[in-house]
């Protein structure tokens, strides 16, 4: 990889419509050099969305989220009650056996 490229060659290729890999690969970059550069040039594919997108939720929504978590903790340490491991609930929960402890470790402290 090149510290060194054309930026007018970046631009030309960009302006054809070619995506960040295949401006990589002639370029000899990364894609994440190449996003990085465009970025820095202001080559925007949407110039209407920069950036990561807000999502808007109410207030009773954000609360339903945050109690339907609660309950998959409640539910996971009802596994472990009824003697299931740590690593077959995580499994079962879709969550990193970590998270399945720091429960354990709350619950034990309270």
């Amino acid at each position: 990889m090149s510290k060194y490229f054309d930026a007018s060659e970046l631009k030309r290729l960009f302006n054809q419509g070619k995506t960040y890999t295949e401006i990589a690969s002639a370029l000899s970059l990364t894609k994440g050099v190449v996003a990085g550069r465009c970025r820095k040039f202001g080559l925007v594919r949407n110039p209407d969305r920069t950036g990561p997108r807000k999502i808007n939720i109410s207030a009773e929504e954000q609360a339903e989220r945050v109690q339907d978590h609660r309950d998959r903790d409640l539910d996971m340490l009802a596994d472990i009650k009824e003697g299931h491991t740590v690593r077959d609930t995580a499994k079962h929960w879709g969550v990193t056996p970590s998270h399945v402890n720091r429960l354990l470790k709350e619950a034990r402290v309270a």
